[in-house]
């Protein structure tokens, strides 16, 4: 087994694997899950986008179809802040070499000191994609990397043709949904007439002020079937969120809707999800939702 982990300096667990992990060490780690795969029989050629160590997904792929000398065309696209940041060069300039239907484009942000790159530089374009992979209407897409960049080339790919079914995606930083909105406020009663304010004023004894409630943010409950508990089930929280809270296991993984690990079937009610890509249209119609991206403004039951 092989992982690559970028060291932040803002990650407390990429730091720790860098400067504490050493030939020996003892690490509890879970199976590979999700749909981010492909294995040759589902398209006839396949198009890798890949940001920073969103590569390292891609290398899985390429590995595994250039060692079975798969026939179709393999189109990597692969951006980098700056020649040291392009992780795996070596190995794919190597296979690149022995394999003629591997076509590698990458594109830095900036050129290293004293680098002699003759590459592309700056973003991935639209011109730039379009050049680099012919007739990419007609092909399947991975893409990888980080948010901004990603919603980027799914426009720039929405633009060129691509249809959305084509395009597979997997995400390794937070998910950037929007929030439901709250429950509108009900419609305010219609104005008295002046000579029923005054009648109602004659007719207190004597008049009673009660504060006006204030409307606050609306939250609902959510049931959880097998566990026999249920919690509040605000809005801007996601049912993962609120199970983890109230200690209800759910297994999950890359929190971001696309490793699949966090299925979970909703029983009762309605919830909204900005990321789906791990459900499958059999998932959707037996209503088994993603625990890390659902969202609901009413009240839920789910089996867990």
């Amino acid at each position: 087994m092989e992982v690559t982990v970028k060291r932040e300096e803002e990650g407390a667990y990429s730091r720790f694997l860098h400067d504490s992990v050493v030939p020996g060490s003892v690490l509890q780690v879970r199976g590979p899950s999700g749909v981010f795969t492909f294995d040759g029989g589902n398209a006839e050629s396949i198009v890798l986008i890949a940001g920073g160590v969103g590569i390292t997904p891609m290398m899985c792929v390429i590995r595994y179809l250039t060692d079975m000398s798969w026939p179709g065309e393999i189109f990597l696209i692969l951006a980098a802040r700056n020649t040291d940041e392009l992780i795996f060069r070596e190995e794919l300039e190597y296979l690149q070499r022995r394999h003629p239907k591997l076509h590698v484009v990458a594109s830095v942000g900036a050129r290293s000191e004293g680098s002699a790159w003759m590459g592309l530089e700056g973003q991935i374009t639209k011109d730039a994609l379009a050049h680099a992979v012919p007739s990419l209407e007609i092909r399947r897409v991975h893409l990888c990397g980080p948010p901004p960049m990603m919603e980027t080339i799914r426009r720039i790919l929405s633009e060129l043709g691509v249809p959305a079914n084509q395009v597979k995606t997997e995400a390794f930083g937070p998910a950037t949904g929007a929030v439901p909105p709250p429950r509108p406020l009900p419609p305010p009663p219609p104005p008295l007439m002046v000579t029923e304010l005054v009648e109602r004023v004659e007719a207190a004894t004597p008049p009673l002020m009660e504060p006006i409630p204030v409307a606050g943010p609306a939250t609902a409950t959510i049931s959880f079937d097998r566990s026999h508990k249920s919690a509040p089930l605000p809005p801007d929280k996601t049912v993962l969120e609120v199970a983890e809270s109230i200690g209800v296991p759910i297994d999950y993984s890359c929190r971001v809707g696309t490793c699949g690990l966090c299925k979970t079937k909703l029983l009762a009610g309605q919830v909204t999800m900005e990321v789906q890509d791990a459900l499958t249209d059999d998932d959707k119609a037996s209503g088994i939702i993603l625990a890390c991206q659902a969202h609901s403004l009413g009240d839920i039951t789910v089996d867990a």
